[in-house]
């Protein structure tokens, strides 16, 4: 085991114990850590996402290539989650966390958000509004259309744009390495708060049933039908899970798989050894 997993363990050790004892003056500290590594993720995220796929749309020499890495990417993305969406919608139907359970006002509750407001929102109303809103499904689809106008550019101009896009996605990522960094010191933060809701009664109340569907689903998905999947196509389980242990955790620990993604791009080229470009096209993705 490396050193940093030895202190990320020791940090989420840490951390539970301090939150499950005597450690409420520690409340203020651990909120402000975890709420500094949701915002500086957020602030890393969206740039890294739109200049890591700009530059590899337009880098990406045959357009063959680039469609098949597209359709592998939405094969494997559509494909695990159906089969986790049909797994979650089977324990929630044997389990069954709402019997029982009364809504106050149940009435007045309205469904929040639509289909075509997803897909509106694809449709940014400037280039900084995609930045300045945090708009990831935004930034994804402006990053195709310009990488693939900057494609047909004259070559000079093609070269400019691509060095330009690389260079930013470098400075991004580069400073997701120096968060990466900090993870003990956010796990401990991450995992302090957890304990506290635990002593709080907040998690095994009136949801206790709905949170061991949700628990039990991802469980399942992560320790069963993926690693099936990565030995169908060769790879080590072990070996993957150990090296996108950070990413794992910024994901779990935040609730936000779009926080981690600068930490995924990280562990990705440099603890699995992906292709720079696959994994700058993937993950956003």
């Amino acid at each position: 085991m490396t050193q940093p997993s030895r202190y990320n363990l020791a940090s989420v050790a840490l951390g539970a114990i301090l939150g499950v004892c005597c450690a409420e003056s520690l409340l203020p500290v651990a909120q402000m850590v975890s709420t500094i590594l949701v915002r500086v993720m957020q602030f890393l995220a969206v740039p890294l996402i739109f200049f890591s796929l700009l530059h590899t749309v337009l880098d990406v020499k045959h357009t063959e290539k680039l469609r098949k890495i597209f359709s592998l990417t939405a094969s494997y993305t559509i494909g695990t989650t159906m089969v986790a969406a049909l797994l979650g919608m089977t324990l929630y139907i044997i389990i069954n966390p709402a019997a029982g359970v009364v809504v106050p006002h149940a009435e007045h509750f309205t469904l929040q958000g639509s289909y075509k407001e997803t897909l509106l929102h694809l449709v940014p109303a400037n280039i900084l509004d995609i930045f300045i809103s945090g708009n990831v499904l935004g930034a994804v689809a402006v990053a195709f259309i310009l990488g693939a106008v900057g494609r047909t550019l004259p070559q000079n101009l093609n070269t400019h744009m691509r060095k330009s896009a690389h260079m930013l996605s470098t400075v991004f990522l580069l400073l997701a390495q120096y968060v990466v960094r900090g993870l003990p010191l956010f796990l401990w933060a991450f995992v302090f708060l957890f304990a506290q809701d635990l002593k709080a009664d907040f998690v095994f109340s009136t949801i206790a049933w709905y949170t061991v569907v949700v628990l039990g689903t991802n469980t399942i998905h992560a320790f069963v039908l993926l690693p099936l999947l990565l030995k169908w196509k060769g790879f080590s389980v072990w070996q993957t899970y150990k090296g996108a242990l950070p990413a794992l955790s910024v994901a779990a620990l935040s609730k936000s798989s779009a926080v981690a993604i600068p930490t995924s791009l990280h562990v990705s080229t440099d603890n699995l050894k992906v292709r720079p470009e696959t994994a700058r096209f993937t993950i956003p993705v």
